[in-house]
């Protein structure tokens, strides 16, 4: 399951983005190149508009259906629809520019359609008791000592026990980025899975740290989405240096060293990827 749409399982009441401005001074840019028909332009402003240190889940909102836009005209439909389906992921109420034409606009309203018939179904009130482990945390070790396979028995053991809505929601998120770090390892990745699931971390980890500022969390909570969202950066910073963006890889690395200055690569990562994350500590983000 795609990481975007496992995050709408985490946080029960979250609060929609519609209404919500974006701030990235890239997005307005990108509009009027679209406008204009100056397509070239607009994928290199986007390539600013994510390299922008401030973005919010409605920045990434934003970037995601533009971006997604630009692959629906390039004939780039798989990559259109994932695009779109973050943003929907992000804002299910969100809507296309006036600048999209009719064969965006259908694959977006298919994709929203999908992606509704696709939904989960809530979790009954009560269904699954806090197991009162730190999953995330327990994922962010072993994947430091490099045993990916230990990773696999706990997420699948933890799945038998039953567990909160919550964990459940964590769970599908591990999961997700355990299967990421195979295809690293396998060097099964290719830039465009590694670009499209990076993105999915990085809206997702900035979707789940507004949303968990909003509600009063526990001790054992709070300790939980730091571990999460710190692991979600990490293998994002590795996805993104394994498309070759390096410099979008070391910004990441330095948000999750601001988020955890404990933060860890797994073991498997490679010597490049090392580096580049060493190098980001001490850096501002």
């Amino acid at each position: 399951m795609k990481l975007a749409a496992c995050m709408l399982c985490l946080l029960s009441g979250s609060l929609a983005l519609a209404g919500e401005l974006a701030k990235n001074p890239h997005l307005p840019v990108i509009q009027r190149y679209f406008k204009a028909g100056k397509l070239d332009q607009v994928e290199s402003e986007l390539r600013a508009a994510k390299e922008w240190k401030a973005n919010t889940s409605v920045d990434w909102g934003q970037i995601a259906i533009l971006e997604g836009m630009v692959f629906a005209l390039s004939a780039e439909d798989e990559q259109a629809r994932a695009s779109f389906s973050r943003a929907l992921a992000l804002d299910p109420q969100a809507t296309l520019p006036a600048e999209a034409n009719a064969r965006v606009r259908k694959m977006f309203d298919a994709v929203r359609a999908e992606g509704r018939s696709a939904a989960p179904a809530a979790a009954p009130a009560g269904e699954g008791k806090s197991s009162g482990r730190n999953l995330p945390a327990e994922f962010e070790q072993q994947c430091a000592k490099g045993d990916l396979k230990s990773v696999e028995k706990i997420l699948s053991a933890a799945s038998a026990q039953g567990l909160s809505e919550l964990e459940s929601g964590q769970v599908l998120i591990l999961r997700g980025m355990l299967e990421n770090l195979k295809a690293i390892q396998e060097d099964k990745a290719s830039p465009e899975y590694c670009r499209s699931h990076a993105d999915d971390l990085e809206a997702s980890e900035a979707r789940l740290g507004e949303d968990s500022a909003k509600v009063r969390l526990s001790d054992s909570d709070a300790a939980q989405f730091l571990s999460l969202r710190t692991s979600m950066l990490v293998v994002c910073g590795m996805l993104r240096m394994k498309a070759g963006d390096e410099k979008l890889a070391r910004a990441v690395f330095r948000k999750a060293l601001a988020l955890n200055p404990k933060a860890r690569l797994p073991a498997i990562a490679p010597a490049k990827t090392r580096r580049a994350f060493e190098e980001a500590k001490g850096q501002k983000p």
